[in-house]
């Protein structure tokens, strides 16, 4: 398409050319009067500069946009797997654009594009947020545990401890943790707690006796930024639960970002100073 552009601007401009040119030659031919002449030739100078900028223009243009295209297509083909899935992403999106023309299902298409784009600039500052549970094949969650080569660390509040105590739900999770415990992992759990039931003390002796190091904190020995469930992995990876006013969970968090797993090691062992180990030494 750009190829065929160029060839039909350059017949454009030979015609042209041509045209001007006899076109001044009958005139001088016809007209021997030398201030018509000078007239006649500065109006042409000024008409062939104007060309010669817009061509310029043009060329300039076209070749930014070819630039901008094998620019793009050069960032494509160098992400694995990319050009296939944009491939499949585009075409799909062409049948919708055709099928369901002005109708809710190009809208949606749309912002499935604008969701995905949103998705990867928050992963581009390091951040991933999910309203997906933790089971979910959408978070990251079990992965990351399962993938832990050093270190866990996390505290249990609030939700989180009546969580752990629901057996059917925490099942699957607590046999990750005891798998990395076997692969050498470290794992330190805080319990963040209101009152010491015998039901937390049978969790912490489980955890303790599995190999997991246990600290305990009573809830109201500790300022309300602290009184949070997070989680660690490797010092690298770190996760939030978030919940709405009224302490429903609505979502995750995930963070990649360096400085922000740095702020949440710190926040973890300003509650790891203020807890006492499990079970008390006596």
């Amino acid at each position: 398409m750009g190829r065929e552009s160029r060839r039909a601007s350059q017949v454009l401009t030979v015609v042209a050319g041509v045209a001007l040119s006899t076109a001044l030659g009958v005139f001088f031919y016809i007209k021997t009067d030398l201030a018509t002449a000078v007239g006649t030739l500065a109006g042409l100078i000024g008409t062939v500069i104007t060309l010669q900028v817009e061509a310029l223009m043009s060329e300039r243009r076209r070749h930014e946009e070819g630039t901008r295209q094998q620019r793009l297509v050069e960032r494509v083909e160098a992400i694995t797997g990319m050009p296939e899935l944009l491939d499949h992403s585009l075409s799909a999106y062409g049948v919708i654009e055709q099928a369901y023309a002005g109708t809710m299902a190009t809208r949606l298409a749309r912002k499935a594009f604008e969701d995905c784009l949103s998705t990867l600039q928050g992963l581009q500052r390091g951040h991933y947020s999910t309203p997906d549970s933790d089971e979910s094949s959408n978070s990251p969650f079990y992965s990351l545990t399962e993938q832990a080569q050093r270190s866990l660390v996390a505290t249990t509040a609030r939700s989180d401890i009546e969580w752990w105590l629901n057996t059917p739900l925490s099942g699957n999770y607590w046999r990750l943790n005891q798998e990395a415990l076997r692969r050498g992992v470290t794992i330190t759990r805080i319990i963040i707690y209101q009152a010491w039931t015998d039901d937390i003390d049978l969790l912490a002796k489980m955890h303790q006796e599995a190999g997991v190091r246990v600290l305990r904190v009573v809830e109201a020995h500790l300022p309300p930024t602290l009184r949070q469930n997070l989680l660690i992995w490797d010092g690298a990876v770190g996760w939030e639960p978030h919940y709405n006013a009224i302490s429903e969970w609505i979502g995750s968090s995930f963070t990649f970002a360096a400085q922000d797993v740095a702020l949440m090691l710190d926040r973890f062992k300003l509650i790891e100073s203020c807890a006492e180990p499990f079970p008390a030494k006596s």
